[in-house]
This record gives structure tokens, sequence and C-alpha cells, in this order.
């Protein structure tokens, strides 16, 4: 069985997890509504919010799955969901709450990871 999942960290092109995508299908860019997005240093979290979040979908085998799953520490630390992007898209998404994010987190204004920690 195939599976969209919706990336918006360290699993993007050029980002240190992406290698674990290799077989995966790119499907594009995309877009989902109503989260917002924190830095934590070496990784990104989104939490529902009120803004947009960019990032990029792919299809992945069964095996990729569950090792996404296992690297994003689903369930105890991240949880999924699906989601519809703004293009139509229905995915999965990981997610975490502000309450396991903690006061230290920074807010990603721009909802793009890869361009903030460009640029930080």
């Amino acid at each position: 069985m195939k599976h969209k999942v919706f990336v918006y960290g360290t699993l993007r092109k050029n980002r240190g997890n992406h290698g674990h995508l290799v077989g995966s299908t790119f499907l594009g860019e995309a877009t989902v509504d109503g989260y917002d997005m924190y830095d934590l240093g070496y990784f990104p979290a989104a939490c529902i919010g009120t803004r947009e979040v960019h990032g990029e979908v792919y299809e992945v085998s069964d095996k990729t799955f569950q090792m996404l799953d296992l690297l994003e520490g689903y369930p105890k630390y991240y949880t999924r969901i699906m989601e519809t992007t703004l293009g139509g898209d229905l995915v999965w998404i990981y997610l975490q709450t502000l309450q396991k994010i903690g006061d230290d987190a920074k807010l990603v204004e721009g909802g793009d990871w890869g361009a903030y920690r460009d640029t930080h």
C-alpha cells in the first residue's frame, strides 16, 4: 500500500533526513493551512494554529511509512493525522503539541522551516 506524506522539516530535499525517502515518489511542493511551525533547533514541529506550513508531498511504501513513524517518535512524541493540502491532496502530517515543544521554541513566521534555517 502507498501513503502520501507531507514533510516540512528534515525530510525535505537537501535536509539531513531526506535520505530516508529514497525510493519514494516526490509529488510536489504543498502547503497546509491552520498550523503554526516552530523551530526546535535541529528540527521543526508543526502544531495546530492559524498560519500556513510549507513542505513537500511524497508517496511512500508501507516500509518507509513505518520507518517514518519510528523517526518521528510516533505516537509518543509526534502524532499524525490526515489533512488536505491547499492543492487538494489528502496527506499524512506529523504534528506536535505546544505543551511538548516548550516555551523556548521559536515561531517560524513564514511557515517554511528550510528557508528559516537558511537565514538563521
